[in-house]
């Protein structure tokens, strides 16, 4: 029998896989953004569902959709209704100090011309890698966005990632209330599909798909709908197919009228299908319970949002240097290589040494004012 740990050992080793797809996503787009033109194999990557290996909007729904589950999980399980109040109240916190510090290393390092996609993108004929840092870097912007534009929907210029943060704090949020308002209810699973169809066409989306999931698979709901193995492999490959659609001509009758905004309502469809039958499948739960990709996860926070300076700045600088020696695409996987090893590295020391700080803040101003 699956322990009620394992699930969440599953979840976090999803988001290292989430973490990877994302970062390899902007790599391509900043050193192969022509892929499709590459022959064969750069049209099947882009035109099929192939491109799931590297289509970042989708990695992005799974976080959103694993964000959901993990928040209600403890209520679920445990009925622990304190774990609402305490989540709330430190959650920007929580969010914000690692985000500001982020963004302060972007500011130093455009300050310090250390940045180096310009010229990379000369090499790389990448308008979408061009494009970043085209302003003059001022400290008291850069504080604001961490404090609170990021938060608000604005542009986040100095670390690009970080829009995700609007979504993931008021997700939160609204996951936060959805559990404590009708986590007791009968109807609440009708509740789910009426606030489904509400959010259809955001982000939000995931995070009510989170919480679906978490209350079926911790409930004894779920007793009456074990399903076999053939019937997940379909629900594999649809999940496959929704994450994959990138407005591609073979997803032409997926447009439908009622949505408008079908990357977030597909990847965030997709990416449900795929967190379930991972949390059902004895072979997808070992792989991301294993020691690798658990490691991706316990560091995909930092992973995600230190992965942008370096791509901007170490990244460019080595495949510029490499291109005098090697070529185009040996020092694209040397430059790859250095960057991600280095972006581990990184990881590993803010987590052990930096997050501390906010989850220690947060839980004493919790403590203190608010039991």
């Amino acid at each position: 029998m699956q322990s009620k740990n394992s699930r969440i050992k599953e979840l976090i080793g999803l988001k290292g896989l989430a973490a990877s797809i994302v970062v390899l996503n902007h790599y391509v787009l900043a050193f192969y953004p022509n892929l499709m033109d590459k022959g064969s194999i750069g049209k099947a990557l882009v035109y099929t569902p192939l491109n799931i290996i590297y289509n970042g909007n989708f990695a992005v729904c799974m976080f959103f959709v694993i964000s959901g589950f993990l928040l209600s999980y403890k209520f679920f399980m445990y009925d622990d209704e304190d774990s609402i109040r305490s989540t709330a109240v430190r959650r920007y916190l929580r969010l914000m100090i690692p985000m500001l510090i982020s963004i302060l290393i972007c500011y130093i390092m455009m300050k310090s011309n250390v940045l180096f996609h310009i010229e990379a993108a000369n090499f790389t004929d990448s308008k979408w890698l061009e494009s970043h840092y085209n302003f003059n870097p001022n400290i008291i912007d850069a504080i604001k966005q961490a404090f609170f534009g990021i938060f608000l929907g604005k542009s986040a210029t100095y670390n690009s990632v970080l829009w995700t943060m609007f979504y993931e704090l008021w997700g939160s949020f609204l996951t936060l209330s959805i559990i404590s308002i009708f986590k007791k209810s009968k109807n609440r699973f009708f509740i789910y599909m009426i606030l489904s169809i509400v959010f259809c066409n955001t982000y939000f989306l995931a995070f009510i798909l989170g919480i679906v999931l978490c209350d079926f698979t911790t409930s004894e709901i779920k007793k009456e709908f074990e399903i076999s193995f053939p019937f997940q492999m379909i629900l594999l490959l649809i999940g496959i197919w929704l994450s994959s659609y990138n407005g591609a001509r073979i997803y032409n009758f997926m447009h439908v009228s009622f949505i408008n905004d079908y990357s977030a309502f597909y990847h965030s469809l997709g990416a449900a299908i795929l967190v379930y039958i991972t949390l059902n499948s004895s072979v997808l739960r070992r792989v991301c319970c294993s020691k690798y990709i658990m490691t991706l996860g316990n560091y995909s926070a930092t992973i995600y949002y230190f992965h942008w300076i370096i791509l901007n700045s170490l990244s460019c600088y080595l495949f510029i240097n490499f291109l005098s020696c090697f070529e185009y695409y040996q020092s694209f996987i040397l430059s790859f290589t250095l960057s991600i090893f280095t972006n581990l590295i990184i990881s590993k020391i803010f987590v052990r040494v930096v997050e501390k700080f906010p989850n220690e803040l947060s839980t004493y101003i919790y403590k203190k004012y608010f039991c």
